[in-house]
Order: C-alpha cells, then structure tokens, then sequence
C-alpha cells in the first residue's frame, strides 16, 4: 500500500540523522566522509544537495561551493533547514523527481544515503535535465551485497553495483564506483551465518509490540562508543581509510558504503 505524502514526510524525519542523537562514532565518520568526498569533487561550484536531511552539514558545504541550493522532501525536515540559512544558501521544499528549478541550473548535483527512497529511473532523469552538460551527480549509498545488511524503513529498492551501473549508462551517465568502510572481517561464509542469525532475531522482535523500539535500543546497548550526534561535521571523527576504486560488473561483498560518481554525458 502507497503512503501518503505526510507519512512519507514524517517517516523521512524520523529516520534523519538529527543532532543530539546517539550514535557509533563510526557511524559518525561514515557522515563525515560522505560530505567530504563529495565537497573534494564540487570545489566552487554551484550545487544541489537533495535530501539535505537536519543541515549539519550546511556550514560546511556553503564554505565549499560558491552556491548551495538545498531540496528536502520532509516538510519536517525542512522547517529546522530554514533555521540555518546562510548568504550563499538557498532551501527549497519539492520532490526529487519534479524538482522547482530550470534546466541546467547546477554544475553538480548530490544525494547522500538517500536514492534507495526513490524511483531511480525518473529520479536520474530529473538530476540530468537541471545539471548542466558534463556535469556531475554525486550519491552514495548502503550496499545491499554485505552480509547482514537490512534495508531501512520507507525504503524502495537498493542496487547492486552492476545494477546502478547499467540503470546509470541507460540514463547517460557515464559512472565510477568506490568502496569505503570495509565489512566485518572472517570468511564470507561465516558472515552471512552472522548476518542470517541476526536479521532472524531482528526479524522476531520488530514482530513484538514495540518492536522497532525495542530493537533500536537493545542496537545501541550492544555498540560501542556510541554518543550524541554534534550539530557540525567537522567534530565528527574523520575516516582513516582508503576509497577503493571498484568494478562496475561485479557485486561487491567488502565495503559497507558504496559512493557513485557519475558525469551525465551531454544531450
């Protein structure tokens, strides 16, 4: 059963990242590499970040581009958007796949840990027509073909490499892939033992009264150096790691997030 649009708008807030928030500072630096990644290959440039979710990182981005449009879909989110806006930075409330702006507006556009909300397909469309020629869309995303992963709430669809690659050569883009955050460590075999016994005890408890809830803290309780979520980027811990170039043809099994650089070809 289709949602509603308020539904979807406060499901979309209540699974943003918010300030105040407990989390793993891995998980913090997985926040932080995804903006800095992206601010490393849009220097001065005029860009649309869709899905910008709480903002923290707007300070940093509007530092980084010489203009920065924002496009958030939860009008919960959008109301604490308006509270940091800044000269160079413009928050726009509209849907990804019909976007409030002109043809070839933005010289870059970027979606971070959000496409698997989306039909794709239009969603690609949209990005290529407000991009100027050549220009660059940026996302990144959970990948699916980790053992243990599970799919988030209000989520549509998550793609393998080889699937986003031939879903992003058909909408003329030409792509490039990158891992980064390696998976738990041990043979693949017993990682997906792991991730099966997991997902069978998740799969019980959601079923509970309060299940999600219940599942979220006992989450927590089990993680290690969990703590409040800061309000800026740059006191979150950086990754120490590499960003590995990856196959387009192959499913990847090794990193947790999968970042996609794709330069629409011109029309």
């Amino acid at each position: 059963m289709a949602l509603s649009s308020s539904t979807f708008s406060k499901g979309l807030h209540s699974e943003t990242e918010k300030p105040g928030e407990a989390f793993p500072l891995e998980t913090q630096s997985i926040i932080r590499d995804r903006y800095e990644f992206s601010a490393s290959l849009c220097q001065g440039n005029r860009v649309l970040e869709i899905g910008s979710g709480s903002g923290f990182a707007i300070n940093y981005l509007s530092g980084e581009f010489s203009s920065l449009t924002c496009l958030e879909f939860s009008n919960e989110n959008y109301d604490a958007l308006k509270t940091k806006k800044q000269a160079n930075v413009d928050i726009h409330l509209g849907d990804a796949h019909e976007m409030p702006f002109s043809d070839q507006s933005f010289d870059s556009v970027i979606a971070l840990a959000m496409i698997y909300y989306l039909d794709l397909e239009k969603f690609l469309s949209e990005v290529r027509r407000v991009l100027v020629p050549a220009g660059t869309l940026i996302f990144c995303t959970s990948n699916k073909d980790v053992p243990g992963f599970v799919a988030a709430p209000f989520t549509t669809r998550y793609y393998s490499i080889p699937e986003m690659a031939k879903i992003l050569s058909n909408a003329g883009y030409q792509p490039r892939f990158y891992g980064a955050f390696p998976a738990s460590s041990g043979s693949l075999r017993v990682r997906q033992l792991k991730a099966s016994l997991k997902n069978v005890a998740k799969f019980g408890i959601q079923k509970l009264p309060f299940g999600p809830k219940i599942w979220s803290k006992m989450r927590k309780s089990t993680l290690l150096d969990v703590c409040p979520l800061p309000d800026s980027i740059s006191v979150m811990p950086p990754y120490e790691g590499d960003r590995i170039r990856l196959p387009e043809n192959i499913p990847n099994t090794l990193y947790r997030v999968i970042y996609v650089v794709a330069e629409s070809e011109s029309l």
